[in-house]
Parts: structure tokens; sequence; C-alpha cells
């Protein structure tokens, strides 16, 4: 299975952001991936040092911009750990612990910073706007496309990557 079948379980369009490390250094940039060979593309042109490459989570309705009201649904439950708020614990003790625990995720994307998990659901989870979309509102932010790099330079940032359970 290719990144893009893992990111989009059903092949829909998937939306997709490059960024600049440092806010406000650099122009922001978005697309859409509709395969895997397009969000191969998408990497490696922008997986640059002073750039971070995200993905939404939530699918968005075809040919529009990420915002709330363009949301349809979600395929993935995520969370976000952060190394520096566990200055105790190595990050690589950190990724054991995760992954086994007695529902481990089904995703870990490593950002370089911490790490990022998704708990794939067995169908798409309604996330239209109303009630939908208020259990859902965490839908909207962007993550780390696996492999692609947070370039921030930060001591003790822990090496990127893409695991799949």
């Amino acid at each position: 299975m290719g990144l893009f079948e893992t990111l989009s379980p059903e092949g829909t369009p998937i939306y997709l952001a490059n960024l600049p490390s440092e806010k406000g250094r650099g122009r922001v940039g978005h697309e859409w991936a509709h395969d895997d060979s397009e969000l191969k593309k998408f990497i490696a042109n922008y997986d640059k040092p002073g750039r971070a490459l995200y993905f939404t989570v939530a699918r968005l309705k075809a040919g529009t911009t990420r915002s709330k009201d363009n949301v349809e649904a979600v395929n993935f439950i995520w969370s976000e750990i952060d190394f520096k708020d566990h200055p105790d614990i190595a990050a690589d003790e950190i990724r054991r612990r995760v992954e086994t625990t007695p529902l481990p995720p089904s995703l870990i994307v490593a950002s370089g910073h911490g790490l990022h998990l998704y708990w794939k659901m067995k169908e798409a989870v309604d996330a239209m706007p109303g009630k939908a979309q208020q259990d859902v509102e965490e839908a909207l932010k962007l993550e780390h496309v696996p492999s692609g790099l947070n370039r921030e330079d930060s001591p003790g940032a822990a090496d990127e990557g893409f695991y799949r359970h």
C-alpha cells in the first residue's frame, strides 16, 4: 500500500500545504494530490530546508480550500505528542510506550519534534457543518506529511519517518 492509499483510504484527493518553518519567512503553498505519484511529487518538490509539509486529516469537498465549511468526513482519530513536553523521557521510550499500548495507532508520523498518532476508523465519519462537525472540529488541523520533514533546527530533534502498524 502506498502513502496516498494510507492517508486516503477511500481514494479521495488529499489537501496539502507547504509552509515556511518560520512564520512569515516565505510563501505558503497549497495543492491537491489525487494519487500516490502526485503526493510523491509534492514531497520531492517541497521537502527542503526551511519548509514544513502538511496534509489535512479531514476529507474536504473537492476543489475547495481548508475551511471548516468545506469538511465532509474524517477517516482517522489523531493526537500529537511533543517531545519538549516530556523532557525526562527519551524519544525512543515515548515511541515504545505508544507502540505497546493496548490500542496502538494505525500510523505514527515522527515529525522530528514529536509523534503524530493516527487511529484509522472502520469507515469515514460524517463531519459536514453542524452537529457532526462540532464532534470533529479538530479535523481542520494540518498534520505533517509522512516523509516530509519539519525543518526547524532544534537541539534534540529526533529522526523523522513514517511507521505503519
